[in-house]
């Protein structure tokens, strides 16, 4: 598991990115550049020549969408997924509403060449019955050699769910 806590001044940690791996797969934690307004985590996966950079990522609602952090993760060669919730909310990403983030990114997107793909179920079940369900992570692709499958994890006890990338998959 390789995680990344947001520090409170009183040293609490909250707003964790986390991106656990199975213990048969190689891996090691990326360097990071500085990023405008995103807390993000990067992950390297197999070994030269079969690599994979995974990155998870959290935007907080309201900051600047800066497609400029997406560009310096995709600068490669290497086949590369970001996933997480970068507040870009779309109905083409199946999110109740538009955000200009979320026109911005699909823009960006068409104009780069990267994939944006939103989730089937949602991924944010609020306990207050005023908010309605929604779809808050997204998975940006970039050169990947496979398709991949993305599902929400339901079994876990949070309003924030957890998503389970499988790459090579097809569609159940």
């Amino acid at each position: 598991m390789c995680r990344r806590d947001e520090i409170f001044p009183r040293s609490i940690a909250y707003r964790g990115t986390a991106i656990p791996v199975r213990r048969d797969i190689v891996h090691g934690r990326l360097k990071l550049p500085d990023f405008m307004h995103s807390r993000t985590l990067g992950i390297t996966l197999g070994s030269t020549g079969t690599e994979l950079l995974l990155f998870v990522t959290y935007r907080p609602h309201g900051s600047h969408f800066y497609s400029s952090d997406i560009h310096t993760i995709f600068d490669d060669h290497t086949p590369t997924i970001l996933a997480g919730d970068l507040s870009a909310k779309h109905t083409a990403c199946n999110s109740r509403v538009v955000s200009p983030a979320g026109r911005q990114l699909l823009h960006d997107a068409e104009d780069y060449g990267y994939e944006v793909l939103g989730l089937d179920t949602p991924s944010h079940v609020p306990t207050d019955t005023c908010f309605g369900v929604d779809v808050l992570d997204i998975v940006l692709c970039h050169r990947l050699p496979s398709p991949i499958h993305v599902e929400v994890l339901y079994d876990m006890d949070t309003q924030y769910l957890s998503i389970l990338i499988t790459l090579g998959a097809t569609t159940h």
